[in-house]
């Protein structure tokens, strides 16, 4: 699909091909309007014209608002994903601490490994809903790590079962952050948003009476602020696309560094 190959383009590609794209498309139209398509003719054309685009300008602008709450809620929710993940790995690292010392060394060093490979492998992947299936076998070793663990009283054996609680949050986290970083949106509500974007486009192009230059001029603003909101669906509806800031590695990145340093001690 073509939001897929979008994705697959540097962001300022892809901000300059929308901000032109929707300016263009929308010039044309009142291009071809103004010299193929000459239905206002009258004052009560104009106010017909300008009744039907009111009502549809509010049913778009309704539609439009769904689309970007939509994706912005989970925006939201993959960002909180990445941060409880993060969290729950934290809590296992220091949990280790009860470990026998060859089991604690092991899983430790596991764990780094495991975000180490998700900051330099998996989050460029993010972007195109992929990701690494070597961070899987890491993360999963984690419970091999655990059941090998043979605890030797009843504090130890809460210990592990605590453990693999949390690293059973922890997968699920990952899952539900590898999930939302594939499109939000559906491929029916990209179709309609455009469509809808065309059919404004049109709408306004219709409007010729008067001066040209300014009909143009008025329809360039109003293609300028479409293809930023454009943008902004674009952005939220990948969260991990890096148009802007989108979701970073970076909370993964500060756990590895304080994992470093603490070895370093």
């Amino acid at each position: 699909m073509l939001i897929n190959f979008i994705y697959q383009l540097s962001p300022l590609l892809v901000t300059a091909l929308v901000l032109l794209g929707t300016i263009a498309i929308s010039l044309a139209l009142v291009w071809i309007c103004r010299r193929f398509i000459k239905l206002v003719k009258t004052d009560e054309d104009a106010l017909k014209l300008k009744t039907y685009s009111d009502a549809f300008g509010i049913a778009f602008a309704i539609l439009l608002g769904l689309i970007i709450v939509t994706a912005w809620t989970a925006y939201d929710k993959t960002d909180d994903y990445v941060k409880s993940e993060v969290n729950y790995l934290s809590d296992l690292y220091q949990q280790a601490e009860y470990l026998n010392e060859v089991s604690r060394k092991e899983l430790r060093q596991n764990l780094r490994d495991y975000v180490k490979e998700v900051i330099e492998v998996e989050w460029p992947l993010l972007p195109q809903g992929k990701y690494s299936s070597t961070a899987d076998r890491y993360l999963f070793r984690n419970f091999h790590i655990l059941y090998q663990y043979k605890p030797s009283d009843r504090k130890e054996e809460f210990i592990q079962a605590q453990m693999d609680k949390i690293a059973t949050d922890a997968t699920e986290k990952r899952r539900s952050r590898i999930l939302n970083a594939a499109s939000s949106l559906t491929s029916i509500m990209w179709v309609i948003l455009i469509a809808c974007n065309l059919i404004s486009f049109l709408i306004l192009g219709l409007a010729i009476r008067g001066n040209s230059l300014f009909h143009y001029f008025l329809q360039v603003l109003y293609a300028l602020g479409t293809g930023l909101m454009l943008l902004l669906v674009i952005v939220l509806d990948r969260p991990f696309y890096r148009l802007g800031e989108g979701i970073s590695s970076e909370p993964f990145e500060k756990l590895l560094f304080e994992w470093n340093q603490e070895g370093k001690k």
